[in-house]
């Protein structure tokens, strides 16, 4: 009997880092005999070998703390979903007992990457999200293959569509990579530090992490108010940790971190009168220079680009 994907979700959901668990309370939990469990965790310790995942003792089981399992953990993001899919127990996901409702919609269109990405690929990527080394890419972009120097930080989905987020060392800054582009990854000898990743992983897992591009390659503070329902939605699902929000009357100004004045602006459009952005001059002159560019756009008989 294998170990089939919801149960190691379960068993990962059930065991903790502060308590033990003894094998009949984790047969209890699973659903299953106690030589099962045995044969559950020995397939755990060889599937994510050499890091250590769960720690066994005469108390039982429990949780061992590390990177990875922060990464694992952390299913609200696709980086987590991409454990379970780059392991050898990612091959179960496509048989046998479906994927739990809470994490089907999140799973479904990543676990299909694999058609177009190679599992050795995939395996590569998330390894590379674990332990901070940079990759050789080759990454085809118009119809060109080029090469990128990256450490992957995440996997996201847009309109459907897969991509990488990923700290570039040549531009020096996080960028957006199409998944389906990625020819080929090699393995360099040269790593970020275990903070310098952490800190990549807690910027990108933001709600504004995911729009990274940027020119100058410098972060700046920038300033917006918003009226009190957009302001509500706001504190509710902070941009940036780096968010603060002072209130004079019925006027909420934010201010926070971005590492790109265009791409926030952008961002925040979808709020039409409901936010604007007041600081620096330089973000206003942006969107000055980016609003009229549309209205030129829509104005005209051109085509879209390629």
């Amino acid at each position: 009997m294998s170990l089939k994907l919801d149960n190691l979700i379960t068993l990962f959901d059930y065991l903790s880092e502060h308590q033990w668990r003894s094998a009949e309370q984790v047969a209890r939990r699973l659903e299953v005999d106690r030589r099962t469990v045995f044969r559950y965790m020995d397939e755990v310790e060889l599937a994510f070998s050499p890091v250590p995942v769960i720690e066994r003792g005469r108390e039982g089981y429990r949780l061992c703390r590390n990177d990875f399992l922060d990464v694992l953990q952390s299913r609200e993001d696709y980086a987590g979903v991409a454990a379970l899919v780059a392991s050898p127990l990612g091959e179960l996901a496509s048989g046998g007992k479906p994927l739990p409702d809470r994490l089907l919609r999140q799973a479904r269109e990543l676990v299909e990457t694999r058609a177009s990405l190679e599992p050795k690929l995939l395996r590569q990527l998330f390894e590379a999200m674990r332990s901070g080394v940079f990759l050789e890419l080759s990454y085809t972009a118009k119809d060109e293959p080029r090469p990128h120097r990256v450490v992957p930080i995440k996997f996201a989905l847009r309109s459907g569509i897969p991509y990488l987020v990923a700290f570039d060392e040549g531009y020096g800054h996080l960028i957006v990579l199409a998944a389906d582009k990625i020819g080929r990854a090699a393995k360099s000898r040269k790593f970020l530090t275990p903070d310098e990743l952490s800190s990549l992983r807690t910027y990108v897992n933001s709600a504004w992490g995911v729009m990274v591009r940027h020119k100058e390659r410098l972060v700046s503070e920038l300033s917006f108010e918003a009226n009190r329902s957009a302001a509500a939605f706001f504190e509710k699902a902070p941009l940036h940790p780096s968010q603060r929000c002072e209130r004079e009357g019925e006027r909420f100004v934010f201010t926070l971190k971005v590492h790109s004045e265009g791409e926030f602006f952008r961002h925040i459009l979808r709020f039409g009168r409901g936010a604007r952005v007041v600081a620096p001059e330089s973000a206003i002159a942006e969107a000055r220079a980016f609003l009229a560019s549309m209205g030129e756009f829509y104005g005209s008989a051109g085509t879209v680009e390629a």
